[in-house]
């Protein structure tokens, strides 16, 4: 507004005043079933050719931006993060399946690099790509036995497993929930 003194300016605000408190609001929208759907399964068809969140993106005729927001929303996670997960997820089948080298596991499911591979799956797994293969024959040629929680001053626990019969002792890995 005008001031008195001075009809060409402006008044500034006085000190007082406050401005309204700016809040974040959580989206309430999400992806329509059927385009989630066709994204995730365009996620799992092209894992082994590097598909970006902006490949996802496109596929749903969104901008990354938006399409990240409404994704996290339907998911509960972010787009890269899931892309990430399905990568290591088929790895981890992978690896345990075939005989195929770590190297070529990694091209397969989408990584340009052996040791960026490697350092995100030691990170999300807890142990190196070679040594999930060693791991598993281990547990494949001996019956599961009980042992102790590291922490003594809690009680032992025992754990007995039943595995079907089917399964045999070279089972597919595919009987592994991963």
């Amino acid at each position: 507004t005008p001031t008195s003194a001075d009809p060409g300016k402006t008044a500034p605000c006085p000190p007082d005043a406050r401005r309204p408190t700016l809040t974040r609001v959580r989206p309430t929208a999400s992806l329509p079933p059927a385009v989630l759907h066709d994204v995730v399964a365009l996620a799992r068809a092209r894992l082994g050719e590097g598909i970006s969140v902006t490949d996802l993106a496109d596929h749903a005729h969104y901008s990354p931006f938006h399409f990240t927001r409404l994704f996290t929303a339907s998911v509960g996670i972010a787009p890269g993060l899931f892309l990430g997960a399905l990568r290591l997820d088929a790895a981890k089948r992978l690896l345990l399946a075939g005989n195929d080298a770590v190297i070529d596991v990694a091209s397969a499911v989408g990584f340009d690099s052996l040791s960026s591979f490697s350092r995100r799956f030691r990170q999300c797994v807890g142990v190196p790509p070679a040594s999930l293969r060693r791991v598993a024959d281990r547990v494949a040629d001996r019956p599961p036995r009980p042992f102790a929680l590291a922490d003594r001053r809690r009680d032992t626990v025992r754990i007995h497993a039943h595995v079907p019969a089917a399964a045999g002792p070279a089972a597919c890995a595919s009987v592994w929930e991963i």
